[in-house]
C-alpha cells in the first residue's frame, strides 16, 4: 500500500507487478542459491556451493565457520565475483575436533545483502 524511500542517497528500486505465478518466476532469477554442503557428515574437506543469479554487479562473499563454544575457526572473503556457481571450500583437518559446526555465507553487491546459515559435522 506504501513504499518510502531516502532520496538523499541513490537508491536502486524495481516495482514488480503480476500474479504469484509471475512473481516467483521473476523472483527466481534474482535468487541466491545455496545448495547443500558436500560431504555433511566429512572427514576432510567440505564444500559450501552458491549458484549467483545474473548481475551486472559483482559480488563480495563472506564465509566464517563458528564451533559451537562460538569461537571463528574460518573465514574468508572474496570481491569481484561473478554470477554463476562459487564454491568456498574449508579444510576442516586442520581443526582436529569432530562434532557440530555453524557456518554463515554473506553475499552481497551494490542490489544485494542475503545472509545464510547451517550446520556442518565432522566426523
Amino acid at each position: 500500500s506504501e513504499y518510502k524511500l531516502d532520496l538523499s542517497e541513490p537508491v536502486a528500486f524495481k516495482a514488480i507487478y503480476g500474479d504469484k505465478n509471475f512473481i516467483d518466476r521473476f523472483l527466481s532469477d534474482v535468487r541466491v542459491n545455496t545448495l547443500k554442503p558436500y560431504p555433511n557428515p566429512f572427514r576432510d574437506q567440505v564444500s559450501l556451493p552458491l549458484v549467483l543469479p545474473a548481475s551486472n554487479q559483482h559480488y563480495e562473499i563472506e564465509c566464517s565457520i563458528y564451533n559451537l563454544m562460538g569461537e571463528k575457526v574460518f573465514g574468508s572473503s572474496e570481491n569481484g565475483v561473478q554470477s554463476g556457481n562459487f564454491n568456498i571450500s574449508w579444510n576442516g583437518s586442520a581443526t582436529k575436533e569432530k562434532g557440530i559446526y555453524i557456518y554463515s555465507i554473506k553475499v552481497k553487491n551494490k542490489y544485494l545483502i542475503r545472509e545464510y546459515h547451517g550446520r556442518l559435522v565432522k566426523d
